[in-house]
């Protein structure tokens, strides 16, 4: 991945994660799940995400599909950023067994390969 005009937060700025969430979670195409407690801070890259705990830090590569997260008290933002007020349709396609998918996010998500729900190969790749 690149970086590019599209990200919502710029590459390897360090946002203060200590007063704002009590834990997040990226959820991946095989139905994995990461699960951070914690998080002290969040490094956006252009591969991944970096985020320090107070113990040990994590690196969580792109390639998931959602990313949610509890916030410590209800009435803080949810969000660091504006996002588009539409959803996003992202269309998938396996390269090897021709499934397609179409998932609607807030939005736009540049995804690199990923695991296909139907012949188990990573060959889902944005249509």
């Amino acid at each position: 991945m690149r970086p590019t005009d599209k990200s919502l937060i710029p590459y390897y700025k360090k946002i203060d994660l200590s007063e704002r969430e009590e834990f997040r979670v990226y959820v991946f195409p095989s139905g994995d799940t990461v699960r951070i407690d914690s998080p002290q801070f969040l490094i956006i890259s252009d591969n991944g995400h970096r985020i320090g705990c107070k113990d040990i830090s994590h690196y969580v590569p792109y390639g998931w599909i959602d990313l949610w997260w509890k916030n410590q008290e209800e009435q803080q933002d949810n969000f660091y950023c504006e996002n588009p007020k539409e959803a996003a349709k992202v269309e998938f396609v396996c390269t090897r067994c021709g499934l397609e998918i179409i998932i609607f996010k807030e939005r736009i998500l540049h995804l690199p390969r990923a695991k296909c729900q139907n012949c188990k190969s990573m060959t889902m790749i944005p249509k």
